[in-house]
């Protein structure tokens, strides 16, 4: 008896690359052949079916896996492949290359009356692949700064895990915000005083004083526009003895 072995047949899969939340291109699916014998073309494989296990249906929005390289993630649909009885077939998986998306977080500036409750907005542009249900949440680094009088510069940002951030940190690579290039513009606070000519975060005295207006010799005089209030002392039986100058 003669007896003809199968040849090797070895079929490359290419890769193909995209953005986070772009559906693959069906179009530059490729691969390539080694082993075709004895007068066969690619016509004996038949109908080649790719198969991308980073792409995903847009189920609940998302139509790619997460940015990165899935080494072997695309291959081919083997039913056909398994009926070539003249060959061993190898076929050597393709790689799937999904970039990082483009996201912008703006946080707006805010301009506050002493005293008044702030409200911190902002807004975030780019998110895709089923992120869009995010809802952000825009602070300010300090709350100490919406009490002092004067313009706070680059200290509103976005909330991420009950911290506020004004530029691209460690936080980037959690979550869904590593799939991102994320650029972050922080916003400013201004907070204005309510009272004309007091100023809360110069010592009270003379000239800067919600509740007195001038000096003389004896020391502040009242605001006419106030009601006096006069002070009453009580003296009793083994008190404490005080000199002249109280």
């Amino acid at each position: 008896d003669i007896k003809v072995d199968k040849a090797q047949l070895s079929i490359n899969v290419g890769n193909v690359s995209t953005e986070y939340g772009v559906k693959f291109d069906e179009s530059e699916y490729t691969h390539t052949t080694s082993g075709l014998v004895n007068g066969d073309n690619e016509n004996v494989l038949g109908e080649i079916i790719y198969k991308n296990e980073a792409a995903f249906d847009g189920s609940n929005g998302k139509v790619t896996a997460d940015a990165g390289i899935h080494a072997g993630a695309i291959d081919l649909d083997r039913t056909n492949l398994n009926n070539l009885k003249n060959y061993d077939v190898t076929v050597n998986k393709g790689d799937a290359v999904i970039n990082k998306a483009q996201l912008a977080i703006n946080a707006n500036d805010l301009t506050l009356e002493l005293g008044s409750k702030p409200n911190y907005t902002g807004s975030i542009s780019g998110l895709v692949n089923g992120d869009e249900q995010y809802e952000s949440i825009f602070g300010i680094t300090d709350t100490k700064l919406e009490g002092l009088v004067g313009n706070h510069v680059d200290v509103i940002g976005i909330v991420i895990d009950g911290k506020v951030y004004t530029d691209v940190g460690n936080w980037t690579q959690g979550s869904f915000w590593k799939n991102y290039d994320i650029s972050v513009e922080a916003g400013s606070l201004e907070v204005k005083q309510t009272i004309p000519g007091y100023n809360p975060n110069e010592p009270i005295g003379p000239g800067n004083n919600p509740f007195w207006h001038a000096q003389d010799k004896y020391g502040w005089l009242n605001n006419p526009e106030e009601r006096e209030r006069k002070a009453e002392i009580h003296f009793v039986d083994g008190g404490q003895v005080f000199g002249e100058e109280v």
